[in-house]
């Protein structure tokens, strides 16, 4: 397998848009745990079978349903696999991680502690680079040290449980719709969002786009802007529809695809339960039009049974910038003479900007591995045109 190509906005600005190819979800087979129980067995008979776990909302449903997918069947109990980085209060899972352990009555836990191994452009990051190519999302190298203590096994990940269950632009406005919820003063805004067609929906949307890349030239920042407020547009506001859309998301899909390119390394079968067809479907016909109404809501129906109510109700997320930013990634920057970005696409000296932030955009961290590439193929082409 080989990286997926960007566009060159997409390769430009960080941010992926659009559909990818048709994902079949097909009539549900049974309930949304029935499912996930199917799609997690075959990991569990791949020892050893560790699931990447943050202590966040969505590794922990993953955990607790593999648990008890495993006690159900008589399998070895999966391994929970926990990265730790001492001296970074924004990254600190420690509480939540222990919190759900506990809870479900784990002793094998594997916490690997961390300092600047997974920099945007450390030894491992670039190691994945030079194999694979630009890989997206750019800190898609954070799972290595989970793939290679499983190397051999199986590993299962929480990945984006919230684009699916708390992403959903039109859920307040859909639940107004179908009476699920009281009226409150700008749900009539919202529900006359949710009902509007799309163009009529892209023409409120796109004023409202957040400047997420500052270094992009005015005509490219347009284009992005466009299309980010075409896609919510096109956003179903039918719960079942919107389950259908979701799947098909290009971030998704090439997400899925760089952490596969990753864990082949190791001889590992990576697994995502939560965007599993099977599990997809269930989804989608067992909440009905409106949806679980918030994440908290479908974090309850789904695991509540599963998990302690502290964890369930979370809605605090650790920050890993840090971690990512480290020396390497600030070092290249500082030097960078501005090679990999297309100048008709990007301002130089806005990107340098945004690279100096004490925490700069993940986006941005695409933009400076493309750079580092085309730095490293200069170099190579350098040194043998000199031989």
């Amino acid at each position: 397998m080989s990286a997926l190509p960007l566009s060159p906005l997409e390769h430009a600005s960080g941010v992926v848009i659009g559909a990818g190819p048709a994902v079949a979800l097909g009539p549900p087979r049974g309930t949304p745990r029935q499912t996930l129980e199917r799609a997690i067995a075959p990991a569990l008979g791949r020892e050893p079978c560790m699931v990447s776990f943050s202590g966040g909302g969505d590794s922990s449903a993953v955990l607790a349903v593999a648990v008890d997918t495993a006690r159900k069947r008589g399998l070895a109990l999966p391994i929970p696999v926990s990265l730790r980085f001492p001296g970074l209060p924004a990254a600190e899972e420690t509480h939540w991680q222990e919190l759900v352990v506990r809870h479900l009555g784990l002793t094998d836990w594997v916490r690997i502690e961390l300092g600047g191994e997974l920099d945007f452009l450390g030894q491992a990051a670039r190691a994945a680079l030079e194999e694979c190519g630009l890989l997206w999302p750019a800190n898609a190298h954070f799972h290595l040290p989970v793939f290679e203590r499983a190397a051999g096994g199986s590993v299962l990940t929480g990945l984006d449980g919230d684009g699916l269950l708390g992403g959903w632009r039109w859920q307040r406005g859909q639940a107004v719709i179908k009476r699920h919820v009281k009226p409150e003063p700008r749900d009539g805004v919202r529900a006359a969002l949710a009902l509007a067609p799309a163009s009529v929906r892209m023409a409120a949307l796109v004023l409202r786009q957040p400047l997420v890349v500052s270094w992009l030239r005015p005509r490219a920042r347009r284009r992005l802007r466009r299309r980010l407020a075409q896609e919510l547009a096109n956003e179903p506001r039918d719960w079942p529809a919107r389950v259908a859309w979701y799947a098909r998301r290009r971030y998704l899909q090439l997400g899925v695809h760089s952490l596969a390119l990753l864990a082949s390394r190791y001889d590992v079968d990576v697994r995502h339960p939560l965007l599993e067809p099977a599990f997809l479907s269930a989804v989608a016909a067992d909440a009905g039009p409106a949806g679980y109404g918030t994440r908290l809501g479908a974090s309850r129906a789904l695991f509540g049974d599963l998990l302690p109510a502290e964890s369930v109700e979370r809605c605090t997320k650790a920050e890993f910038g840090a971690a990512l930013w480290g020396p390497q990634a600030r070092a290249f920057a500082d030097q960078w003479d501005g090679i990999g970005v297309d100048p008709e696409l990007v301002d130089a000296d806005r990107l340098r900007l945004a690279w100096q932030q004490p925490n700069p955009p993940l986006f941005a961290a695409t933009v400076l591995q493309g750079a580092w590439l085309a730095a490293r193929a200069r170099r190579h082409s350098s040194e043998a045109r000199s031989r």
